[in-house]
């Protein structure tokens, strides 16, 4: 019987209330620092005029790292510390992971960078990227279609494309420099 009167104890109350306002706390800030986020990344699709193709994928991705943080956070507020330090070698391991998927669309993108900047390769021009030959159709930020000889339209990841074009001709010389 004394033991239920130690845990209704004016101690123990206020221990755990304040445990609570911030745990509440926590889950709050997470959520407006998500809003911001969130909202961020959407006025800069607006005004940019981005197609939603990786945006999403980031966004989710930056919203589960910060739960998981404040997963952890709450954690430790409620006293488990050897459960949070999992938690965040969980997370460091998911990171890695993300990290070595997402560096081959990385790469693309930033080669997109480069060849849509490049004046030696644009669309109308003739090219060799590895074994396909053909006119330029389109590029973007992630790849660049090739039309070959045969209307065959070819594909190719813009990393594989940087450093591996041979400029056949461009539009109006057929013999470049």
């Amino acid at each position: 019987m004394k033991d239920i009167f130690m845990l209704l104890s004016i101690d123990f109350v206020k221990i755990y209330f304040y445990k609570l306002v911030t745990i509440t706390f926590v889950v709050l800030f997470t959520n407006i620092i998500v809003f911001i986020i969130e909202n961020f990344f959407n006025k800069i699709m607006k005004k940019e005029k981005l197609t939603p193709v990786y945006l999403p994928v980031i966004i989710n991705l930056i919203k589960f790292i910060l739960w998981i943080l404040s997963i952890g956070i709450v954690l430790i507020i409620l006293g488990f510390k050897e459960l949070a330090i999992t938690l965040g070698g969980v997370v460091a391991v998911f990171g890695f992971v993300s990290a070595q998927t997402l560096s081959s669309i990385l790469r693309d993108l930033i080669a997109g960078v480069f060849l849509i900047l490049d004046d030696d390769f644009n669309t109308g021009y003739r090219v060799r990227v590895n074994k396909v030959e053909g006119e330029v159709l389109t590029i973007n930020i992630r790849k660049t279609k090739i039309k070959d000889s045969h209307n065959n339209i070819h594909i190719i990841p813009n990393r594989k494309v940087d450093n591996n074009y041979i400029l056949i001709s461009s539009p109006g010389n057929t013999n470049p420099d």
